[in-house]
């Protein structure tokens, strides 16, 4: 009634996208890869005023979105990518905010996700150089 989704449907719908992501190959992800790390890092997922369900399951998707990249031959690819857009120096300052945004979140698994959000930012900078 008052325009706002509740906390319920919020988790729905990032537990769909979760599923989505499993089932997704890195080459269909990789030209969204960046707008869902930004989602799922956005205040409205994972932000002081959200619920605890919420924030846990956008950490999760977070999570297995960068699992997606995980190993050394899928972060070549990602580089590669983002190097043959142009979308370099974008994707690193897009994942410094999303790092940054899980540093002010108490979660275990944001610490997780920051930890291996920090490794991508490296070898893109060492891919890119």
């Amino acid at each position: 009634e008052d325009g706002t989704v509740s906390e319920r449907t919020r988790c729905s719908y990032v537990s769909i996208l979760v599923s989505l992501i499993k089932g997704s190959s890195l080459h269909r992800l990789l030209s969204h890869w960046q707008h869902l790390a930004t989602l799922f890092t956005s205040t409205n997922c994972i932000g002081s005023f959200v619920g605890t369900q919420i924030r846990a399951e956008s950490l999760n998707a977070l999570s297995v979105l960068i699992g997606k990249v995980s190993n050394e031959k899928d972060v070549i690819i990602f580089v590669s990518y983002l190097t043959d857009i142009g979308e370099t120096l974008k994707a690193r300052s897009t994942l410094l905010v999303c790092n940054e945004a899980l540093l002010n979140c108490d979660e275990k698994l944001a610490t997780e996700c920051s930890d291996k959000i920090v490794k991508i930012i490296s070898c893109i900078n060492q891919y890119r150089d």
